[in-house]
């Protein structure tokens, strides 16, 4: 007897790489699982192959991959609850593996099964136990009755059975995958089964390539901090088998040759003779961004030059000489190619266009579109790109009227997203702005797809927040905001790592900071552009994030400090983050509302947005409370009581389910306002 042991097709959550075991019952296929299944049917019936006895495990996931192979080779799968996946407890829905560990428990889960505890789950020792009594009780008894039985299941279910039949050691419980819709077959002669072979996921392939991007990495000779964090970027990247690194823009801090050398060094100290660590070529798909070569404070460098002359410090002198010398000729003893302001390259059968800002010209002029990367019409007239196919883009300034929304400073002049939007499969790549990679508006899909790339140095939020980072907000605020601004000068440095598969590419948003562990998940990118990645897709119908049952909001007033350090009184309103769960996302940021309430009169007297302190780091690690200020001026004396409203938000700013604190009266201050 022949038993055909498959697993299901692929779902969201492989993609994600979140655990399915219980709670994820009704988790179902994606549209490449539906398409593995029905490969995966057309196999086994081209191949003439018709079972006595199919069997199903009772998850959603599983039955509908049986019920495509059933409407092919026929039969009527049975349900039989053994053939569950493991049960993960309270670690269902989380994350593992490239996608990151919540816990050094879940970590031992996958990479030390024995030394792994359940929570409100089945140990290792268990799960086989229920697998084994599958094998012997309901399928040995069919030896003599049955020529071939299909058993549709799980991953864990398969490796469960290979660990059963082969007497595997339980340490590498994991370490052999047939992928989504691939299949283990064991032949079941004496009473002993035998696995015979192992077929992998049907029209299954290794991606077609893999890219990683960064910008604004902003080397400072006297800070080793953007050295190391470059590096640590360098790494991942060569550790996931990237064919190239993007970089977009701004690889320097002051436009110095220093500082490009210093950037050429660490490239090739991680990437010898432009080789990763297993042999293979990678390649540099770098360009100059603005504090290369034309910094902010050129202008002041050069007065300052001309009026001291020879006294000029050294530091001084050297600020901006990319910009005012010959940026060719740097570049090529930087980086051992040839430069031009334009260039094409072609990787895996991708091309990639890098456009490099260079927005002085010879006579240290401007451009008379300095917004604009002069020749870029003419380069695209002579150059010719397949309509159907993705090619990547690559300047510093974002395309203008696509990521960040229509009042994202930074854009451009809008001469590029004219000559992109005639290619739909183009894929522009920008930095410049420094965004946070759980940002959403950083993908941008209309006539062409635009992807801004976070910062691997100081990472910037959205405007208005009470306590964001971003360089839209004024500094001379009258009155001052009531908080310090995040500090991610530190500690916050992400990147992305585009994976290209045949119909899609998929982009996962990393924390190089936190050794490449995902800070979101991914975005998928699907070609040919059917529009599903623009912002009103994906914002249309987004769940909205949930504070647990137990959350609550606490005031009290505090002596404290404005954001410039004027003393004065403050309401602190804390609450705990909200954190993703299966049915519900991590939180982007707090809507916080101050209800002012008089007799029966009910009235809002303020509303802040507000980060939670480690908003840019992955979210096992955001667990402090959010702490929201007002000044106590900013409440009218005249109230019964005050009640602060929370509402968790989406990135699209729509928001789950309130908390409030308990209604509290706030005496007077005198004076209310202290200024």
């Amino acid at each position: 007897m022949n038993v055909y042991f498959v697993r299901h097709g692929q779902t969201n959550w492989n993609v994600e790489h979140r655990i399915q075991s219980t709670g994820a019952a009704e988790v179902d296929l994606n549209a490449t699982g539906v398409a593995q299944a029905e490969t995966a049917a057309e196999e086994l019936a081209r191949a003439g192959l018709s079972f006595d006895r199919i069997y199903v495990s009772p998850y959603r996931r599983a039955r509908h991959t049986a019920e495509i192979i059933c409407s092919r080779v026929g039969g009527v799968p049975v349900l039989d609850d053994r053939l569950r996946e493991i049960d993960f407890g309270d670690y269902n829905g989380t994350t593992y593996g490239d996608a990151g560990y919540i816990d050094d428990n879940i970590r031992a889960a996958f990479e030390n099964p024995p030394a792994f505890v359940p929570h409100n789950g089945e140990s290792y020792a268990q799960f086989i136990a229920r697998v084994r009594g599958f094998l012997d009780n309901e399928l040995k008894p069919l030896e003599g009755v049955c020529g071939n039985v299909l058993v549709v299941a799980h991953r864990g279910v398969l490796n469960a059975v290979a660990t059963v039949l082969e007497n595997r050691d339980l340490s590498v419980f994991w370490k052999n995958d047939t992928g989504n819709c691939g299949m283990d077959v064991a032949e079941l002669k004496d009473g002993v089964f035998t696995l015979v072979r192992r077929v992998r996921s049907p029209g299954s392939q290794e991606p077609l390539a893999r890219f990683g991007v960064i910008a604004d990495t902003h080397i400072h000779l006297d800070d080793p901090h953007h050295s190391d964090i470059l590096r640590k970027a360098f790494t991942y990247f060569d550790a996931r088998q990237a064919d190239g690194v993007v970089t977009c823009g701004d690889l320097t801090m002051y436009g110095t040759v220093e500082e490009l050398q210093e950037f050429a060094r660490i490239w090739y100290s991680v990437f010898p003779n432009d080789r990763r660590s297993d042999g293979e070529h990678i390649e540099k798909l770098f360009v100059y961004g603005d504090h290369d070569t034309e910094p902010s404070f050129l202008p002041d460098v050069l007065q300052y030059r001309h009026e001291h002359g020879d006294q000029c410090p050294d530091w001084l002198v050297r600020r901006g000489d990319i910009a005012l010398n010959d940026r060719a000729a740097q570049w090529k003893a930087a980086f051992h190619e040839d430069f031009a302001p334009i260039m094409r390259k072609r990787v895996k059968g991708f091309d990639f266009v890098l456009a490099h800002l260079v927005n002085l010209d010879e006579d240290g002029m401007r451009y008379g579109d300095p917004l604009h990367i002069p020749g870029l019409e003419d380069f695209f007239a002579a150059n010719e790109f397949d309509r159907n196919r993705p090619f990547f883009y690559v300047q510093h300034k974002i395309p203008r009227g696509t990521v960040g929304g229509p009042t994202q400073t930074g854009q451009d002049s809008g001469r590029t997203s004219a000559i992109l939007s005639r290619y739909p499969n183009a894929i522009s790549l920008n930095g410049h702005k420094h965004r946070m990679a759980n940002e959403e508006l950083s993908l941008w899909q209309g006539a062409f797809t635009a992807i801004q790339s976070p910062s691997l140095f100081r990472l910037l939020t959205a405007a208005g927040r009470e306590n964001g980072l971003c360089s839209c907000d004024s500094d001379k605020a009258e009155p001052p905001p009531q908080m310090p601004q995040l500090n991610t000068c530190l500690d916050g440095s992400h990147a992305l790592l585009l994976t290209i598969w045949p119909d899609r590419i998929v982009v996962d948003r990393v924390d190089i900071f936190h050794d490449g562990e995902p800070v979101a998940p991914p975005w998928t990118i699907r070609w040919p552009n059917d529009g599903s990645a623009s912002f009103e897709a994906r914002g249309r119908g987004a769940p909205v994030p949930h504070f647990a049952d137990d959350a609550k909001v606490e005031a009290q007033i505090i002596d404290g400090h404005d954001r410039a350090g004027n003393s004065l009184r403050q309401i602190e309103v804390r609450f705990p983050p909200a954190h993703s769960t299966v049915d519900s996302p991590r939180a982007y940021d707090y809507e916080v509302q101050a209800v002012l309430r008089k007799a029966l009169v009910t009235r809002i007297v303020s509303t802040k947005r507000v980060y939670s302190q480690k908003c840019y780091w992955p979210e096992q690690y955001d667990t402090g409370d959010v702490i929201c200020l007002f000044g106590r001026f900013e409440i009218p004396n005249d109230h019964d009581s005050v009640t602060f409203v929370v509402r968790p938000l989406n990135a699209w700013g729509c928001a789950g389910p309130a908390i409030e604190s308990a209604p509290s009266a706030f005496e007077p201050a005198k004076p209310l306002y202290p200024y």
